[in-house]
């Protein structure tokens, strides 16, 4: 792996042969170098042997994990007006091989972080440039679906010279799933009717 590639995010989930493997996003600049990586895990020796990547996608520097383990979902945080997205990919255990699913525009600038329901029915992405969030319904295969809703803050920092606008950090769900905690000085957004519709709850600064 060369030494300067930036490696944000790791997630592991074990197969039925009890195999694990970690996953690596990245800021790469050029969809021609490896962005998604996968490793493999020795649980004994802690050793980690790499076992396949991906290319054709741009800075994947948030991946996440569907909850069945099936999917992975990255987003690509391209710090390019209107060229932020976020994608879908599925990993063979049998093969060892990640293989491309789909992608969708993020309807905003520098998506940084992706979020799955635990139902696996919905995906929420946060937009970091212009404080979007946007939801997306996810298909049986683990494709995304076209976008279904995209909410916007315009709030700044209560000191502006820090802070003139809003921008989203992270998006989590609560452990019961019924509210989604962004990171822009701490906003909450309750979810309403099956996920479909998000209401800001509150901010703190």
């Amino acid at each position: 792996m060369k030494k300067y590639l930036n490696l944000f995010t790791v997630f592991i989930f074990a197969n039925v042969y009890s195999q694990q493997y970690v996953f690596f996003g990245s800021y790469n600049w050029d969809k021609n170098s490896e962005g998604i990586y996968v490793y493999e895990l020795n649980n004994k020796t802690g050793k980690l042997t790499k076992v396949t990547s991906v290319k054709d996608i741009v800075n994947p520097s948030y991946i996440t994990i569907s909850p069945d383990g099936k999917y992975i979902y990255a987003s690509s945080e391209s710090k390019i007006e209107n060229a932020g997205s976020v994608s879908a990919f599925t990993f063979d255990k049998e093969t060892k091989k990640l293989r491309y699913l789909n992608q969708q525009k993020s309807d905003g600038e520098n998506p940084v972080y992706v979020s799955v329901h635990k139902n696996g029915k919905w995906l929420v992405n946060g937009n970091y440039t212009d404080a979007g969030i946007s939801v997306y319904p996810l298909l049986e295969d683990g494709k995304i679906d076209s976008l279904k809703q995209i909410v916007n803050f315009s709030e700044g920092s209560i000191n502006p010279d820090r802070q003139t606008k809003a921008h989203i950090h992270s998006a989590v769900f609560s452990p019961d799933f019924n509210t989604i905690l962004f990171t822009d000085l701490g906003i909450l957004v309750q979810i309403k009717s099956e996920f479909i519709r998000l209401t800001a709850v509150s901010k703190s600064h």
